[in-house]
């Protein structure tokens, strides 16, 4: 049984870590995968892996910093956006498309084309004209204008 003290404790712990959640009373969800803060070529060598092994990441919630770039292909009338990591001798890169949580219009609220941007989501593999594709799902876009 519970001392007085020991709920009164318990109460003040709690009403403390309450006070610490942001606005709306929920936690940032937490990243399985941050990408953010490793050298290029790590994070290089990381999305590669998601490409060959991309059922090790799903629903994990991935952090990635690299630059803004995007596609148009008009034959489907859409855009991809993805976050691109340079490999190391910065001839070439690799990326991962991702879908910005919430209503955005292109391209007026995006980045400009090769902006530096971090993107936080939710790895997912989606088929489109029959081929399977990945993805960072509800994410969470940021760059310094």
């Amino acid at each position: 049984m519970m001392s007085a003290v020991m709920k009164r404790a318990l109460a003040l712990c709690f009403a403390a870590l309450l006070a610490l959640l942001p606005p709306g009373g929920t936690a940032e969800q937490a990243v399985d995968l941050d990408l953010s803060s490793l050298s290029d070529v790590v994070a290089y060598a990381q999305i590669y892996d998601m490409n060959l092994s991309p059922e090790n990441y799903l629903n994990k919630i991935i952090r990635i910093t690299g630059w803004f770039d995007y596609y148009e292909d008009m034959s489907l009338d859409r855009v991809y956006h993805s976050v691109q990591i340079p490999d190391s001798t910065g001839c070439c890169s690799m990326g991962v498309e991702f879908l910005w949580a919430g209503d955005h219009a292109w391209p007026a609220d995006y980045p400009e084309f090769g902006a530096k941007i971090t993107v936080c989501g939710r790895f997912e593999i989606y088929q489109e004209e029959g081929f399977d594709y990945i993805r960072l799902a509800d994410a969470e876009l940021t760059w310094n204008e």
